[in-house]
């Protein structure tokens, strides 16, 4: 008859062994199905490209104690700017959308739907953490100054 400690011991190299093989076999199923797995995630996050926006939201505003905007919100500006860029007019995709604050957050502006709006990624990091307004500013000012 066997003790106490040693069914114990039994049952704990069973169930190791046991998750050992699922790790062995996901791996091999991983290996196999990389286009598979690869075209799976772009579905999902495609379809869920405005909830995964708010997340970066809220771990952004963490703390802050102002509620940030909802998908739905998000969704709805997305339409409301028909697609394109606040700042530029060009046609925005999800590889080329970035959701800017009208006023940065190291300014104080916060993440409500008010101080949102959809940019192209390259007029969002030219415009840094400058206001909408000294941002457009700035390219009048280039603007007439290439003019001349």
């Amino acid at each position: 008859m066997m003790s106490a400690v040693g069914q114990l011991t039994l049952e704990l190299d069973r169930v190791a062994d046991a998750k050992q093989k699922k790790r062995e076999r996901n791996r091999r199923y991983r290996d196999k199905n990389k286009d598979k797995i690869a075209e799976y995630q772009s579905l999902y996050r495609e379809r869920r490209f405005f909830r995964i926006k708010v997340t970066s939201l809220n771990h952004r505003h963490k703390g802050d104690g102002v509620p940030v905007a909802t998908a739905q919100e998000l969704a709805s500006l997305w339409h409301r700017q028909r697609g394109r860029c606040a700042l530029s007019g060009l046609r925005l995709t999800r590889e080329t959308a970035h959701l800017d604050h009208i006023v940065p957050k190291s300014k104080g502006g916060t993440g409500e739907i008010g101080n949102l709006q959809w940019v192209h990624k390259i007029m969002n990091q030219a415009k840094g953490d400058l206001s909408q307004e000294e941002f457009l500013s700035i390219i009048q000012k280039a603007a007439f100054a290439q003019a001349c």
